[in-house]
């Protein structure tokens, strides 16, 4: 996803992020959509300098690959006010789930608060070896009550309290073909509390497996990059390398 500002030539600084949705509720980043898949896109900026006046309209696009050519779809303006930014109209908001009595009603709230929380966080997967467990699952809970998450969806907990731990997120992933196990996914706003909920977890936990984090979208940025390296070496034509160069701003911020 591209951005930029009328009346500047520079970009806004940000990351763009394409999520597959499964179960409507969890999400996994991924770089291709399928027809038959539900995909959201995202994108974080950094905050506008608002120094010129009290409101900065960005304008987006959308640039993807269908069997090697190249298309762009124009996102609707975005207007970002300063008095927005002041008055908590762009803070993450939680419905709690249990004044709604269909699902149908929950996941339109809840969704897109976990990815503005996730687009913005570190994340780590553990297993605690929960799986039919259910001595494990007790200890869970209790956990989860001592440190004031909240339940938003079904096996998706928040802190919404001020606190260290505010804005801290754990997902009971579902076995699925992304996830083989059931496993926790914790997002937190820093590697600072990550270390802190790592570290209340090993007092419950002391046996939970952490995961590597590999990042496929680093990964896909390196690649990129190279690719676009390698058109200057051969000295191809200018629009080519003028491709590959947008190419590399989506992934590289």
């Amino acid at each position: 996803i591209y951005v930029s500002l009328k009346e500047d030539d520079d970009d806004l600084r940000g990351v763009s992020t394409f999520w597959k949705l499964e179960n409507e509720i969890f999400s996994y980043q991924t770089n291709e959509i399928c027809p038959s898949g539900e995909v959201v896109a995202t994108v974080v900026l950094d905050l506008p300098k608002f120094d010129e006046r009290p409101f900065c309209d960005v304008y987006g696009t959308i640039v993807y690959e269908v069997e090697e050519r190249e298309y762009q779809i124009p996102v609707p303006v975005i207007r970002l006010k300063i008095d927005d930014t002041i008055d908590s109209s762009y803070q993450v908001k939680f419905v709690n789930h249990v004044g709604l009595t269909r699902a149908k009603d929950v996941v339109p709230h809840i969704s897109p608060m976990i990815l503005a929380l996730r687009c913005t966080s570190v994340e780590k997967n553990v297993d605690i070896q929960m799986k039919g467990n259910s001595e494990t699952k007790k200890q869970f809970l209790k956990f989860l009550r001592k440190y004031l998450f909240q339940e938003i969806h079904t096996n998706v907990y928040v802190v919404q309290t001020t606190g260290c731990l505010m804005h801290c997120l754990i997902e009971i992933l579902p076995v699925s073909s992304v996830e083989k196990e059931e496993k926790l996914r914790i997002s937190s706003r820093s590697s600072h509390q990550m270390n802190i909920i790592i570290g209340f977890l090993r007092q419950y936990f002391p046996d939970m497996l952490i995961e590597e984090n590999v990042n496929p979208a680093n990964v896909n940025a390196a690649i990129v990059l190279m690719e676009e390296l390698k058109l200057y070496v051969k000295d191809t034509s200018t629009a080519n390398r003028q491709l590959a160069r947008i190419a590399t701003d989506l992934l590289i911020p």
